[in-house]
């Protein structure tokens, strides 16, 4: 899947325009780095929009194809939450009977 991501820095007038395009670009090189990995990147635009004093960083990049919910469901983080799921489902149940339990006591006036 091809995506993107845009990055986009309002300039300030008392500072340097190059140090302040730099930033924005580590910001594009920690995501890369950090998220996307560099093998996976298509393209990067740059864009200067003097109207608006914006410089607007744009990187395409692919994205493995999302997994079929089958093959997500044997992966231990799925099963996991599965576990927790069904536990709150039963944490649920058991309060409920609870509550019903004290409510008849209470109607029955038995203790």
């Amino acid at each position: 899947m091809i995506t993107y991501r845009t990055f986009v820095k309002q300039f300030d007038g008392s500072k340097e325009l190059v140090a302040q395009q730099n930033d924005l670009r580590n910001e594009l090189q920690i995501f890369i780095n950090n998220v996307v990995g560099p093998e996976n990147i298509l393209q990067i635009n740059e864009q200067m929009l003097t109207q608006s004093n914006q410089f607007v960083l744009t990187a395409w990049y692919t994205l493995p194809v999302a997994e079929t919910e089958s093959e997500f469901d044997m992966l231990p983080e799925a099963q996991s939450a599965d576990v927790l799921a069904q536990s709150l489902r039963e944490k649920g149940r058991r309060d409920r009977v609870n509550i019903m339990v004290d409510e008849h006591m209470i109607r029955s006036d038995s203790s």
